[in-house]
């Protein structure tokens, strides 16, 4: 049996978000809220199959980690020893070295934060999405095994960043424009490439969210219709920039 722990969580977290502004994403919430789970462990390719009314509906998860460093790895894997040295406080430069934490786990944490790289995460997100963007067909031909009037094929992409810190928003003319302390922005390169690798599938729900100590520390769910990006966009009121950083100090 298949350990869906990570999909099962993430799926969680979609249902118990408030509803989304803005009919598209209200289309896409109804959709999911007013299904059915009909799918068990076992079940892959795609993760959950539900059901709603006379249409079955395909659910495949992924997750691409905002931190990714040099090598394709991401600061998760030390994200335990550090929730445990750092006891739930606001991670920052001098908290690291309050707390003690072993220089291999200072200097990940560096890697993956201080030295934020957007082409390499914008690189990573394309890889993976295009991956599962060219398997919907046999995501379709799986679902279609269940009788159905009407079939739908949506991607449920998880976007962690194991950091609560600030993330820093440019305009095109490397104009700072705002900061905010929740979860991951969206970039008008990465709008591209969803709407480039992801068109086979009819909806995209996104859960960009930023931890402390495991638990969300804040969270956005935005949803999409097929080619209906910059409706859902301009309805959600989603700020969109060109550009973002991540700084780990407190204060930005």
């Amino acid at each position: 049996m298949a350990d869906k722990t990570v999909e099962f969580k993430c799926l969680q977290k979609v249902l118990n978000a408030p509803q989304p502004r803005g009919n598209t994403a209200k289309n896409v919430y109804a959709l999911l809220h007013n299904a059915t789970l009909i799918s068990d462990d076992t079940q892959e390719c795609p993760d959950f199959v539900l059901q709603q009314g006379d249409t079955i509906i395909g659910l495949e998860h992924f997750l691409v980690d905002v931190l990714v460093n040099e090598d394709g790895s991401n600061a998760r894997r030390v994200s335990k020893h550090r929730q445990k040295v750092l006891n739930g406080k606001k991670i920052s430069h001098s908290v690291l070295r309050q707390a003690n934490a072993s220089p291999s786990v200072y200097q990940q944490l560096q890697r993956g934060v201080s030295a934020f790289d957007e082409h390499r995460f914008l690189k990573e997100f394309q890889r993976v999405a295009r991956r599962h963007g060219d398997s919907v067909g046999g995501y379709v031909a799986t679902i279609r095994r269940h009788k159905a009037k009407k079939y739908l094929m949506g991607a449920m992409i998880e976007m962690p960043c194991q950091i609560n810190g600030h993330f820093i928003l440019y305009d095109a003319a490397g104009k700072r424009k705002e900061r905010t302390l929740n979860c991951v922005p969206l970039t008008q390169n990465l709008v591209s490439i969803m709407k480039r690798t992801l068109k086979e599938f009819d909806f995209v729900v996104i859960l960009a969210e930023t931890l402390l100590n495991e638990q969300p520390y804040d969270s956005k769910v935005y949803c999409f219709w097929k080619n209906n990006f910059e409706e859902a966009i301009r309805e959600q009121r989603i700020p969109i920039c060109t550009s973002f950083q991540i700084r780990l100090e407190e204060n930005v």
